[in-house]
C-alpha cells in the first residue's frame, strides 16, 4: 500500500487524468485514504469523473481491500517487513544489498558471461535434417546354399 506521500502523488496523477475539478486536499477531506491501494484510487477519480466530480457518491462504490481482509493484509505486511525491500528504499540501502547475478546483469547492461550464438528456427530444422542419417536397408537373406 502507498505511504501517505506515494498515496498524495497517486491521487494527484489521477485527478489531473481524469479532470476533476478539485484538489488532492479537498478529497483527502471527504474520503479518509489511509490503507487505500493506487487502483482504488484510480476506481475513485474514475466514478467521480463519472458521476460528474461528485467524490462523495463515488466514495459508496468503493469497499477498500484492506477494510475487506484487514488481517491477512497485517500478516503479509509483517512477513514483508523482514524478507522485503519497499520500492521507494532509498538508493545507497540497495547499493549495500549484495549483488544478485541477475540484477548484476541488469545494471551493468552487458552480460557478464558469453552467450551461445543461437540460430534461426529455418537453421537449426536444415542442421537436424542434414545430421539425420538414413537407416540401412537390412542385408537381403542369402539364398540358402543347396547340396
Amino acid at each position: 500500500m502507498p505511504n501517505d506521500e506515494e498515496l498524495h502523488a497517486i491521487l494527484n496523477h489521477y485527478i489531473d487524468h481524469y479532470k476533476l475539478e478539485t484538489t488532492t486536499d479537498d478529497v483527502r477531506r471527504v474520503v479518509p485514504m489511509d490503507n487505500w491501494t493506487g487502483a482504488e484510487i484510480k476506481t475513485l477519480c474514475r466514478l467521480s469523473h463519472i458521476l460528474n466530480g461528485d467524490v462523495e457518491k463515488a466514495k459508496k462504490y468503493i469497499v477498500p481491500i484492506y477494510e475487506a481482509k484487514k488481517d491477512e493484509i497485517e500478516r503479509q505486511r509483517s512477513r514483508a517487513k523482514e524478507f522485503a525491500t519497499p520500492a521507494t528504499a532509498r538508493k545507497d540501502f540497495i547499493k549495500s544489498v549484495p549483488k544478485a547475478k541477475g540484477r548484476a546483469l541488469m545494471e551493468s547492461g552487458k552480460p557478464k558471461a558469453k552467450v551461445a550464438k543461437v540460430t534461426n528456427l529455418k537453421d537449426k530444422q536444415k542442421q537436424d535434417t542434414a545430421s539425420e542419417s538414413v537407416p540401412e536397408t537390412p542385408d537381403k537373406p542369402k539364398d540358402p546354399v543347396v547340396n
